[in-house]
């Protein structure tokens, strides 16, 4: 045995903070311990298994460990066999704990590796660290396989799988705190060694992970693919049989004894004989030897009235079954018919499959209908169940999710997966599909299943929770749907029972068992591996130390071929160079400083342009009229960008001339004068621009030349025109012309364009706007004269014109014409004083009834007390109630012309049902002429009636041959 290394117990030693860490490390221990030994006498008192007593034992040991290594410290006695048996303990504790818990294997391995990393890093000094990592991956194997394949019998406990990931939480979280607070310093080695096996256990347990769920989604999406082709197996087998069926029944209609039956029975005569006829070719068929044939229940013949004729079932003779759909169908339109799973009043369901009967002339004589129960279809199910499994079933539902047929959860056959509306559940019940029961209506809540039976796709797959009271949630179904094409059915099939862990497990088995031997041969290797780096890589360190501290004569002697070469080798030139860097760092500094200041500079005087921009823009969108608009657009952007001539082009309706409209300079004011105009797409850059909608820069010099040949802006050396566009439409240009030659850029296009934008905008908004003004003053005016008018015509038909209210009550009076007065204020009130007979002086308040404007009576309010004014309270409550007044009046006024209206409408409908109500000309002319004498009033009426060539009596203008107005 190893002689264990100690530590002089002196003073100093105790207090020396390289003891701390081990001390750390057994606190940290014997806490854990001492607590997985409460837990598990805690879980053994719960659950009384045996298996849970031997990880305790264990863990006791490691406590006691612990703490005896504790007491060492204290006494300053502290060697390493503490730590040696502690690790020890804690070994066998976590295999034993693998082997005997489920699923607490892989926990406990790195648990236990993290705490050999931790106790390597203490024992840096001691240079036993090397060992103690490949022990401990050696152990940590054996953890992870014994967890796996444990021969003995081993037990659930979720809390302990629990409860172990926080313990490696916290031992994973106590090593990197420890690393990070310098609390143990980490060698190289360790590192390496750390980072090596880190990155091996970590792409090992991904790829088993990755891998089992690849395993895992393969064999479900197999398993889906079968449900689904187990699904459309079935669905084809159902309307097979119904495919079959109907063609028997069309072909069976017409066979000689049944047509004849019925085209003799529809001429009223009955023969015996044929009926015996058809009752032996039922009797027949009914006998014939086909599994389908136990579940026919009833053949029958029915009248083209719906009766029942014959039938193999002696109770339906004489039935009328004239309402069911199995027999309208066929005789209102002459196709077969399949009915839908029907609840007879008498017992039992059923399914009916009818056709006509059609005699040699093609006639419908008659009704031919097969009766099958219902339970044909739980049958062809059942022979279906276990296709996949002994857990797989088959289901089938109707339309309504009704279930039509179930081999999974046969007691709920004729319920509904999810409850229907009350008026579907009406028309189901009236039509017996549904039985009227409370559990066939409220549906079984299986929402998954509900949604699956919604899905319009003819053929999918769905996982589900079918009966969720009687698995876990690992359990699922998953089914399979097929549509069917003879009725609006849909076919489940279900794997029941599927569960991940019976493909996991024997996966994670052999996959741990391979990641387990190469994370060990990785182990093994990354500490060879680490210590042949670490060497070279502790020198360089060294050397860099030296360099960092200033001394830049310091070389390293490692110049091997390798990478550690060539860093030995870019470690002398850094000192080489390092001197002559500084000098050139030097000086890019301060040429960065100033191409910085440029750039600032550049930044600076475009963020003025951008501002000043703004402004324009915020200015030029206060302005209502649009020449006003826009002078002061060429005004402020001439001034805020100091531009010789700044001008507008407009397009004319026609959009063949861009005309100026507004110009800031001299040059520009003389162009305005003259009208001047531009052929857009023709003439300058003012015609590109606004005939390509493209912005153009034009200088002095080369093509553009020819552009600055204006005698009114002579001094112009360099232009920029930019549309203005408004949804793509180009509607003028913003035409810039500058003293100085090259003056415009591409980003001042890009600046300027903005701007244009905003006037583009700004002359649209402006046109809405007195558009817009213009038709709102138009109508008003026009509503206002339709007012006159309707009031004046009313006013022409009213006796009274005026009311008068004195304490005496109210009287009508003679109208007054409205102080003249008053129409030179329009509708404000006027105050008039009046000198009456008797030399007193009366005041009198006129404020105007007006109706949206229009003035249409006035309120006079006299007072015969002396008084200089009314106050403003007064003025404002019959301002109001002249308001209230005018509303009023112009109700009563539409009311009185409604009721007119109506009045006149009843009397011509009144006279046209008269006429109506006789077919003799004579006599509607007759009734047209009284009724109109009756309604008019009239003292004579009369109506002439004339042929197209004859000329009209009397004057032509209405008038009869008496001279007198005759209808």
């Amino acid at each position: 045995m190893t002689q264990p290394t100690s530590i002089p117990a002196t003073k100093e030693n105790h207090r020396n903070p390289s003891s701390r860490p081990f001390q750390v490390t057994l606190a940290t221990v014997s806490i854990i311990s001492f607590l997985a030994l409460g837990g598990y006498l805690a879980l053994f008192l719960n659950t009384r298994q045996w298996q849970v007593l031997l990880p305790a034992i264990m863990f006791f040991g490691v406590f006691g460990v612990s703490l005896y290594g504790l007491e060492q410290i204290h006494r300053n006695r502290f060697t390493l066999a503490p730590l040696w048996w502690e690790g020890v303990f804690l070994g066998l504790g976590f295999l034993v704990q693998a082997m005997f818990i489920k699923n607490t294997g892989l926990t406990s391995a790195l648990i236990y590796l993290v705490y050999i990393l931790l106790l390597s890093s203490i024992l840096r000094e001691y240079r036993q660290n090397s060992l103690v990592i490949l022990a401990g991956l050696s152990v940590s194997a054996f953890i992870s396989l014994g967890g796996v394949y444990s021969p003995f019998i081993s037990i659930e406990a979720p809390i302990v799988n629990s409860v172990l990931s926080a313990f490696f939480v916290l031992f994973l979280g106590t090593y990197a705190i420890f690393i990070l607070f310098n609390v143990i310093a980490s060698t190289m080695q360790l590192r390496l060694t750390t980072a090596f096996i880190t990155i091996a256990i970590a792409s090992l347990l991904v790829a088993t992970i990755v891998l089992t769920q690849v395993s895992i989604q393969q064999q479900r999406q197999s398993v889906r693919a079968n449900v689904v082709s187990s699904a459309e197996q079935v669905a084809d087998n159902i309307d097979h049989f119904l495919k079959t069926n109907l063609r028997a029944v069309q072909q069976e209609a017409q066979l000689t004894p049944i047509v004849n039956f019925l085209n003799i029975y529809t001429h009223g005569r009955i023969d015996t004989r044929l009926e015996s006829e058809v009752r032996s070719v039922f009797k027949t068929l009914l006998n014939s030897e086909t599994n389908e044939r136990i579940y026919l229940t009833s053949y029958a013949l029915l009248d083209t009235s719906g009766k029942n004729l014959i039938d193999t079932t002696d109770a339906n003779e004489g039935r009328l079954e004239s309402d069911q759909p199995y027999f309208k169908v066929p005789i209102k339109n002459g196709r077969a018919y399949i009915s839908d799973v029907v609840f007879d009043p008498t017992g039992g369901t059923f399914i009916y499959i009818s056709a006509p009967v059609r005699n040699t002339k093609n006639q419908i004589v008659g009704v031919y209908r097969i009766r099958f129960n219902a339970l044909i279809f739980q049958r062809m199910l059942e022979t279906y169940s276990g296709l996949l499994g002994i857990r797989s079933h088959a289901m089938l539902f109707d339309e309504y999710t009704i279930r039509l047929a179930d081999t999974f959860t046969p007691n709920l056959v004729y319920t509904t997966v999810t409850g229907l509306q009350a008026a579907q559940i009406e028309t189901l019940v009236a039509e017996n599909r549904l039985p009227n029961r409370q559990s066939a209506i409220q549906g079984t809540g299986q929402t998954d299943l509900a949604q699956a039976l919604q899905n319009p796709n003819p053929a999918f797959s769905f996982e589900s929770n079918l009966e969720p009271e009687s698995k876990p949630d690992p359990w699922v179904e998953i089914g399979g749907v097929a549509s069917m094409t003879e009725k609006p059915w849909k076919v489940v099939y279900i794997q029941a029972d599927f569960n991940d862990a019976t493909i996991r497990d024997p996966q994670i088995r052999v996959a741990t068992l391979v990641a387990t031997i190469l994370s060990l041969i990785v182990g093994f290797i990354s500490v060879g591996v680490s210590n042949y780096l670490s060497a070279p890589i502790t020198s360089l360190t060294r050397t860099a130390q030296k360099i960092s501290q200033g001394d830049l004569e310091t070389r390293t002697n490692i110049l091997g071929a390798d990478e550690f070469g060539t860093l030995g080798r870019a470690f002398n030139q850094m000192a080489d160079q390092l001197r002559a860097f500084i000098t050139d760092l030097e000086n890019r500094v301060a040429e960065r400083t100033r191409e910085i200041s440029q750039r600032n500079e550049a930044l600076t005087y475009r963020s003025r342009q951008l501002q000043t921009v703004a402004e324009v823009a915020r200015s030029i969108v206060t302005s209502q009229d649009l020449q006003p608009l826009l002078n002061s657009i060429t005004q402020l952007i001439s001034e805020r960008f100091g531009f010789y001539h700044v001008g507008i082009f407009l397009l004319d309706e026609a959009r063949e001339f861009a005309v100026l409209r507004a110009a800031n300079s001299e040059g520009g004011q003389r162009m305005l004068a003259r009208r001047h105009r531009l052929g857009v797409g023709k003439t300058g850059i003012v015609g590109y621009v606004t005939g390509t909608g493209n912005p153009r820069i034009a200088t002095d010099v080369g093509e553009d030349s020819v552009f600055f040949n204006n005698p009114d802006l002579p001094l112009t050396r360099s232009e920029m025109a930019l549309p203005l566009k408004v949804n793509e439409e180009v509607i003028g240009a913003l035409d810039i012309q500058s003293v100085e030659p090259n003056a415009f850029s591409h980003e001042d296009i890009e600046l300027f364009s903005t701007l244009a934008d905003q006037i583009a905008v700004a002359i649209y908004n402006n046109r809405l706007y007195t558009e817009t003004a213009r038709a709102l003053a138009e109508a008003e005016n026009i509503h206002r004269q339709y007012l006159r008018q309707e009031w004046e015509t009313h006013l022409t038909r009213q006796k009274i014109h005026a009311y008068q209210y004195t304490p005496q009550g109210l009287t009508p009076v003679e109208s007054e014409p409205l102080p003249q007065t008053l129409t030179l204020y329009g509708d404000e009130p006027l105050v008039l004083k009046e000198q009456l007979p008797d030399q007193t002086t009366r005041t009198i308040l006129a404020v105007p009834i007006s109706v949206r404007g229009e003035i249409i009576g006035v309120i006079r309010v006299e007072d015969s007390a002396e008084r200089q004014s009314w106050s403003e309270d007064e003025l404002q409550a019959v301002r109001e109630v002249a308001q209230q007044v005018g509303i009023a009046l112009e109700a009563a006024r539409l009311l009185e012309r409604t009721v007119q209206r109506a009045e006149r409408e009843k009397k011509v409908l009144e006279i046209t049902g008269k006429i109506r109500a006789t077919n003799d000309p004579q006599e509607m002319l007759e009734i047209a002429a009284a009724e109109l004498q009756k309604a008019l009033g009239a003292s004579h009426t009369q109506i002439f009636v004339r042929n197209a060539d004859q000329p009209v009596p009397g004057d032509g203008n209405g008038r009869g041959p008496h001279g007198k107005n005759e209808i």
